[in-house]
């Protein structure tokens, strides 16, 4: 029997309950794009039609318009459900850089925005499209809880939501946010995924190798952890003196190129 539920997995809550001001579970991408079918005549962009044209696109990245639910008791582990409140200009939003516009300007705005927490009240990301670089160049920083995807998934999100041909119509699509389950179906829905993780329980205890190898990995595990709470630096990907706050790093691939970051800006998107 398939999911019916998309429930969080272990890994994600874990993430949500260590989550601090000093330890995000947030992770960003940057990209840098031929602003031409972003901007107008006059250079100011076009948000309005961007915001419509990824609002058509939601239902490729089904995880962006919902929120973690916290189901009643016996009704199981948190799960997705559609955001009642979801608007798309609460996620995708402007922002300039600072002059000259150049790479270590728009790395310390990426700085910035990339700081404060997600708030948990509402789907766990935001999309800046970020002016003020040169040759017409527009800048996307995409933020995103790990609950959500990897650093490796937020640029596959952008893909999906921007790398398409010229829509036809600009107008808003026609998502709705559905109900969430009720809670008998969730009540029912956990004593079946309980039941099932019981029998392969069962099925592991019975096989006295995999029984062994499980203990053998409990002390390196455990020496994992210590090393890492020891370390207070370790615990997060990327640090920097920024109050508490994330570094950026332009990529060079390979090393005798010029920055990804630049070499991005060959890239082109249309709405």
């Amino acid at each position: 029997m398939g999911r019916r539920f998309d429930r969080l997995s272990a890994t994600d809550l874990t993430n949500l309950a260590v989550e601090a001001a000093d330890t995000p579970a947030h992770v960003g991408a940057l990209m840098v794009v031929d602003g031409g079918a972003l901007l107008d005549a006059d250079g100011r962009l076009r948000m309005t039609i961007v915001r419509a044209g990824i609002e058509r696109r939601l239902d490729r990245v089904p995880k962006l318009p919902k929120v973690v639910y916290r189901p009643g008791l016996l009704a199981g582990r948190s799960l997705w459900v559609d955001d009642p409140a979801f608007a798309i200009d609460r996620h995708v939003d402007v922002a300039e850089v600072a002059a000259p516009g150049g790479e270590e300007q728009l790395l310390r705005l990426t700085e910035r925005l990339m700081v404060p927490l997600l708030s948990r009240s509402r789907p766990l990301w935001r999309l800046w499209f970020v002016t003020g670089l040169p040759s017409g160049r527009v800048a996307m920083i995409i933020k995103l809880h790990h609950a959500v995807a990897d650093g490796l998934a937020a640029v596959q999100m952008l893909r999906s939501l921007l790398d398409l041909p010229e829509p036809t119509d600009t107008a808003p699509g026609g998502w709705r946010a559905a109900p969430p389950p009720g809670w008998s179906a969730l009540v029912g829905d956990n004593l079946l995924e309980r039941s099932a993780a019981v029998a392969r329980t069962a099925r592991r205890l019975a096989d006295p190798a995999a029984v062994r190898r499980a203990v053998g990995s409990v002390p390196a595990s455990w020496r994992g952890i210590a090393r890492s709470w020891g370390h207070p630096e370790r615990r997060s990907a990327v640090r920097s003196g920024l109050a508490g706050g994330l570094r950026s790093y332009a990529l060079t691939w390979p090393p005798s190129r010029k920055p990804l970051m630049r070499t991005a800006a060959r890239s082109t998107t249309s709405f």
